[in-house]
């Protein structure tokens, strides 16, 4: 058994004068027994386990809720597609993008990795500071790296202009050979007229003709759909895991992956177009992918109620969810802000401030929840 302290101090008759060399003489067999037959160390583990497990009821019930609800961001990408070449969608894009980084990594680094080393389970929050100088830092070398890149690029851009302007000269006399020699294949070679005219044709068109086509389907579809099953499936892994603790960390874990599946699944949608597939087996397999999290799901809440892997589980969820928005999510949000702001700084600076503004929004969130998550009760 494990005894508390003030039980062990009322069997020596220690009173409240503390502890003196002949008391401590007495006690002190007790405490090396307590210590080594370690039955302290382990009744604190099962107990906190014990209490910090959700219901099952509410486990299963909020846990197909959220995986339904990230299943249906894979069906948006249908009714987006008429979207796609405004420029307001691209900026939507880019905000939502950024503020999958931002929740992505501070969902991984405020709650899933300290949960892997059982922080913050007896109501203790100041580890979260740490965390936030943490993401600080990655944020500050992010901020001053994008910064020096885009003085570095505008500058040079100023100072070759007049070579841009020779080079708009020669483009324009080797547009005219083009032009000529088009209007030659288009005399001879009547069958391949839609190809010479992609380079006019909006991107999404493109996509929408080529479903529409008999085409082979590219081997890239086939790619995405097994790397999204799979990556879908350690999602709903993580999901179970967490709301087979808590409620409140299912919910937090949840909400970072629905943010993250959200812009990727739009453009896996685009991306499946593109590769020969139709209308109706995109939105099938992607849906059919997005499904596998189901699955995930299940097998988290079985291990999270039969076994000790929760924390193993969370270990591997935070690895991936760091990846995935500093390796993966940044760099397509970076690249999108320069494409979209190519050619003026005034315009550069507003997809940055942008893109800021998602990333910062995120980080809050998923800090706030942190904070205040054990004053938070779902019932």
């Amino acid at each position: 058994m494990c005894y508390q302290a003030k039980t062990l101090f009322e069997s020596f008759s220690v009173d409240a004068s503390g502890l003196n060399p002949r008391t401590f003489e007495r006690i002190c067999p007790a405490l090396v027994e307590q210590i080594e037959s370690k039955a302290c160390l382990l009744e604190k583990p099962d107990n906190i386990e014990e209490s910090g497990k959700q219901s099952k009821a509410h486990a299963w019930g909020f846990g197909f809720v959220a995986v339904t609800l990230i299943s249906c961001a894979s069906l948006l990408g249908a009714f987006v597609v008429p979207f796609m070449n405004q420029s307001f969608y691209k900026m939507l894009l880019l905000f939502m993008v950024s503020l999958a980084v931002g929740v992505l990594s501070g969902s991984g680094v405020f709650h899933l990795i300290p949960h892997t080393f059982g922080f913050g389970q007896d109501g203790e929050t100041s580890y979260l500071w740490k965390c936030l100088v943490i993401i600080g830092g990655i944020y500050l070398f992010f901020f001053l790296e994008y910064t020096m890149k885009m003085f570095v690029r505008f500058r040079q851009k100023s100072s070759c202009e007049n070579h841009q302007d020779l080079e708009k000269s020669k483009g324009s006399d080797i547009a005219e050979v083009q032009l000529q020699l088009y209007n030659v294949n288009q005399d001879t070679h009547h069958n391949h007229h839609n190809v010479c005219l992609t380079e006019d044709v909006p991107p999404v068109q493109i996509k929408l003709e080529k479903s529409t086509g008999k085409r082979k389907v590219a081997p890239v579809a086939w790619m995405i759909i097994i790397g999204d099953g799979l990556h879908n499936f350690i999602d709903g892994l993580a999901i179970g895991a967490s709301f087979s603790t808590s409620t409140f960390d299912g919910v937090s874990t949840s909400l970072a992956i629905f943010c993250e599946e959200l812009p990727h699944e739009l453009g896996d949608f685009a991306v499946l177009l593109n590769a020969g597939m139709s209308y109706k087996a995109a939105m099938g397999f992607n849906f059919l992918s997005a499904c596998a999290c189901y699955v995930g799901l299940v097998i988290g809440l079985l291990l999270g109620y039969t076994t000790s892997a929760v924390k193993w589980i969370y270990a591997l969820a935070g690895g991936m969810f760091i990846y995935i928005a500093l390796v993966d999510m940044l760099e397509e949000a970076c690249e999108m802000s320069v494409k979209i702001g190519k050619g003026s700084l005034r315009k550069n600076l507003k997809t940055f401030a942008l893109q800021n503004g998602g990333m910062l929004l995120g980080i809050a969130i998923m800090f706030v929840l942190a904070l205040y998550g054990g004053e938070i009760k779902v019932k």
